[in-house]
C-alpha cells in the first residue's frame, strides 16, 4: 500500500464548511455533489467545501465555496 501524501493546506487546522444543497426534481431528491481535483481524495464524490478565509463569516464562506467549486452565484 502506498503512502497517503497529503496537500499542504491539509497539515493546518482551521475551519472549514461544506455546503449541502438539495433539490426535487421530477418528484425525486437531488444533492449537489461535486468530483473533487486533489488528492488525497481525487475523482471521488464530495459536498461543495473548503477552508474559511480570515475575517470571513461562515455564511459568506459558504457562498464562496459554492461559487468557486460549482459556478452557482447565491449572492454577495
Amino acid at each position: 500500500m502506498s503512502p497517503l501524501i497529503l496537500p499542504p493546506q491539509a497539515t493546518q487546522v482551521g475551519l472549514a464548511v461544506d455546503v449541502a444543497a438539495f433539490a426535487m426534481h421530477a418528484g425525486e431528491l437531488q444533492v449537489l455533489l461535486i468530483r473533487r481535483g486533489e488528492l488525497p481524495h481525487a475523482q471521488t464524490w464530495a459536498l461543495p467545501g473548503g477552508f474559511v478565509q480570515e475575517r470571513e463569516g461562515l455564511g459568506a464562506a459558504a457562498l464562496r465555496v459554492l461559487r468557486v467549486e460549482t459556478g452557482l452565484d447565491l449572492g454577495p
